[in-house]
This record gives C-alpha cells, sequence and structure tokens, in this order.
C-alpha cells in the first residue's frame, strides 16, 4: 500500500529533505516508487535522502510501499524537523483518518492536517461544489461525520459549532455507543442472540438519536416539516455506494465509508428502535434505507478477502464493482423490507455475509 503525505506548512522556495528509515537506521530503505507533486526535485545528498525544492503552496509526496518511517526537514539557515512519520498499520490513505493518524514521534512533529484544517478544506471545497442534491448530500454526511468523530469533535467545539449538548456528553455518547454497535453487529455475524439494550445506555443513545435527527431534519425535511425518506434512502444508498466521494486539493478522499464500521449506521437506528427513544417510530421509518444500503457499500468496498470492519477500507473502492442506477433501483424491489421484522432479519444477513470472521 503506497502512503502518501500532504506538506503545507513550509514557504514556496525552501529546500526540504525527506529522510528514509530513520527509525530503523537503515541508510538503504528503498526509495523505489516515491513521487513528490509540486516541487522541484534538486539531489540526493545520501542513498537515502531526497532533496527539493517547493515550488506550490501545498505539494504531496507518494511514498514507495516499503517505506513504513520518513523524515521531513526543512533546509536552510534555520533547518528544523517538521515531521516524522510512521504510518500505522490498516490505515488507507485515500481516508483522512490516515493523515490524521500518522504517529509524530520527535521534534516539534504535528500531522500533515489538524481536523480543524480537514474541517475547513472539506467546508470550503463543498461550497464551491456544484449546487444539487448531491452536494446537499454530501454536506450533510460531512456534517455527521464533524459531529461525531473523535478526532473532530474537539475541532467542532473550538469553532463553537457543537449543537445538541457539551462536548464531553457528546464523545462519551458515542464511545458508549460505539461499543454497543460494535457487540450487536458481531452478535449478529456469530448468529447470537442479542442482549437488550441496558439502561445505563439509553441516555447515550437518546442523545445521539437527537443529534443525528436534528441533521436529517436539516438536509432532509419537506416545505411541511417532514421527514423525505426516499430522499434519505438515495443519499444513503449514494454514500454507501461511494459515489459521494470526494477527492480534495489535499489529494484525499472525504465523504465516503472510512471503513466496515459503516454498519453502525443501520446499527443505531435499530438500537434506538431497542431503546424506545422518544424519536424510536422516525428510526423505524429510516432503518430499513440503512440496512439495504450496506448491500451496496459490501459490494463497492469489497475487500479481497472478508474480515472484520478494518478490511473494508477505502483503497477497496472500484467504480466497476459499484451499482449502477438500474442495479440500485432493482434492488429496492428485490430487498422490499416492508417491515420492522424483515429489516432486523436482513440487518443479519448482511453481517454474517460481510463479517465471516468476526
Amino acid at each position: 500500500m503506497e502512503h502518501v503525505l500532504s506538506l503545507s506548512a513550509t514557504p514556496q522556495g525552501s529546500t526540504i529533505d525527506l529522510v528514509f528509515g530513520i527509525a530503523r537506521l537503515e541508510p538503504d530503505c528503498p526509495l523505489a516508487g516515491f513521487q513528490i507533486d509540486g516541487a522541484t526535485h534538486v539531489k540526493s545528498s545520501a542513498p537515502n535522502v531526497v532533496r527539493f525544492r517547493k515550488q506550490a503552496d501545498s505539494i504531496r509526496i507518494a511514498l514507495g510501499k516499503q517505506c513504513d518511517l520518513v523524515k521531513i526537514i526543512a533546509s536552510g539557515e534555520h533547518a528544523r524537523i517538521l515531521h516524522v512519520f510512521v504510518p500505522r498499520e490498516g490505515k488507507c490513505p485515500d481516508d483522512f483518518d490516515y493523515l490524521m493518524d500518522l504517529g509524530a514521534i520527535g521534534g516539534p512533529a504535528g500531522r500533515t492536517k489538524s481536523p480543524k484544517q480537514y474541517l475547513l478544506e472539506v467546508d470550503g471545497f463543498l461550497e464551491k461544489s456544484e449546487p444539487g442534491r448531491r452536494r446537499r448530500y454530501a454536506r450533510y454526511f460531512a456534517e455527521l461525520n464533524a459531529a461525531s468523530h473523535s478526532h473532530l469533535v474537539d475541532a467542532m467545539n473550538a469553532r463553537d459549532l457543537i449543537v445538541g449538548g457539551s462536548q464531553e456528553l457528546r464523545k462519551r455518547s458515542t464511545a458508549e455507543t460505539k461499543v454497543r454497535l460494535n457487540n450487536r453487529i458481531v452478535g449478529r455475524a456469530r448468529k447470537e442472540p442479542l442482549e437488550p439494550p441496558s439502561d445505563y445506555i439509553r441516555p447515550f443513545v437518546e442523545h445521539l438519536s437527537r443529534l443525528q435527527l436534528s441533521l436529517i431534519d436539516k438536509y432532509f425535511s419537506t416545505k411541511y416539516g417532514q421527514i423525505d425518506v426516499e430522499d434519505y434512502q438515495e443519499a444513503s444508498e449514494l454514500f454507501a455506494n461511494g459515489d459521494l466521494r470526494t477527492r480534495l486539493p489535499s489529494y484525499f478522499y472525504c465523504v465516503q465509508p472510512s471503513s466496515g464500521y459503516y454498519f453502525y449506521f443501520g446499527e443505531f437506528a435499530l438500537l434506538a428502535i431497542d431503546c424506545n427513544v422518544p424519536e424510536s417510530h422516525l428510526w423505524r421509518r429510516l432503518a430499513a434505507s440503512l440496512i439495504r444500503s450496506q448491500i451496496l457499500f459490501m459490494r463497492a468496498y469489497a475487500p479481497k478477502s472478508k474480515g472484520g470492519f478494518e478490511e473494508y477500507c477505502p483503497c477497496n473502492y472500484e467504480k466497476r464493482k459499484a451499482f449502477t442506477l438500474e442495479e440500485r433501483l432493482a434492488l429496492r424491489e428485490t430487498v422490499p423490507l416492508p417491515d420492522h421484522e424483515a429489516v432486523v432479519c436482513q440487518a443479519d444477513k448482511n453481517a454474517i455475509e460481510a463479517f465471516p470472521t468476526l
């Protein structure tokens, strides 16, 4: 898997050294396959060093597959270490999580893109995109991600964008609920009966239910103030099918499922119903779309070998595997899910098919 970095911390004209193999002290770390966009190559000052001059505001560095560590040093009178990165196992460079999970291990190190920078870039990019339903759908999923992702909640709070509760309550509700969602999906995959939700988890689920439905109301409400279920269904299908994935100027993708944890979307609807939250009647209307969309996701992002959640990474996406419009519409007919019992049954089938080794 190729490792991709984006560097924008230094001004144009700076001379930068890209040093490979620092941790293992291997001066012959393979440099084959690396590529630098937005820079002029100057020379290699050592077998494991590539020196270049930065020409663009932001440059893209694609590292060879075997390079598991890289140090970026700004040269010149005020030479300094910019970053030391260790790409973590299982992270896909097509996804923004990869950029924010690169481990910084020395010097005044940081991440290639902070959560706040990521939010600003997504907001700005979507604002300039073509108006229409797809932009509205993309904005919904981008805002939902920002409101619930552990990295992004802090950035939302810093920008005074937290709604529906405090920052800490949001983070705790998300963390507690994720554990239950994971356990439920694992249980379905193993064909085990699910335990009923406890009184302890209900307040957290209720909090996240209000949060999500406030966003759904914002983006999918009719002129009569009701949720447009068909509109929401299309958005869920397009997202799961990879049709909303967008490549940002910093070269990585957003507005797409980042892993098999996409199953959490549908499982949350079922958990909210089981918890009998005040809005459970709304989740009953939305659950079928979410559970059916898992079928599209399993094909568009199918891994070479099915196992756990992480196998379904964004790097798996292939347009040729995604559902066509005709196939997507036909799926609604072949998997109608007319009632709650049918939805739950399909959720079981999906988990068994997607995660055979859980």
